[in-house]
């Protein structure tokens, strides 16, 4: 029957008139207008003939909104992992959890920028170690320093006060 109606169409002077017309089809034919002259024009400007064959190809876009960019992952270096496993563990002992944002901006204020690690990041690392003592698996004692470089740089820490009051009672005399 479809056949019959359709071969009927095709002979003579007929049109097709949608019966009600919405705003939804009016809008649906205008985008897909639209996407149809999109198309045509990239496909125009992107054409290129092989060599000897005639054929036409697609080149491949460099540059767009909708184009992946391939991010190197990066390496935390051992002072910055050293630190935030305290910032964690510090969060563990005393039970308040340490704030991504506030770590972030110390991370910054004592490293080299290409040691700064975003809040996000701060809290995915935190999240990985949460899992990891939840299992029993975070070596406390591989991750912190050992009591003895605690208490040298308490020592350094000491002298360079004492060398910084020296120096300021000199200029002040």
């Amino acid at each position: 029957m479809e056949a019959l109606l359709t071969r009927h169409m095709s002979v003579g002077k007929h049109s097709m008139i949608a019966v009600m017309d919405t705003k939804f089809d009016k809008i649906a034919r205008k985008w897909g207008s639209r996407i149809d002259e999109i198309t045509q024009k990239r496909t125009v400007a992107g054409l290129s003939t092989q060599a000897g064959s005639g054929e036409s190809l697609l080149e491949p876009v460099s540059a767009g909104w909708a184009l992946k960019i391939a991010q190197k992952r990066q390496v935390y270096s051992v002072n910055v992992k050293k630190r935030l496993v305290e910032e964690f563990l510090k969060g563990v002992d005393t039970g308040k959890k340490e704030d991504p944002g506030a770590v972030s901006k110390r991370l910054k204020a004592s490293f080299p920028k290409s040691d700064w690690m975003s809040a996000r990041q701060i809290a995915a690392y935190f999240s990985r170690l949460s899992v990891l003592q939840k299992s029993g698996r975070l070596n406390v004692q591989m991750n912190l320093l050992d009591d003895n470089e605690d208490a040298k740089a308490a020592d350094d820490a000491q002298k360079r006060y004492q060398l910084r009051q020296r120096i300021i009672k000199d200029i002040d005399e």
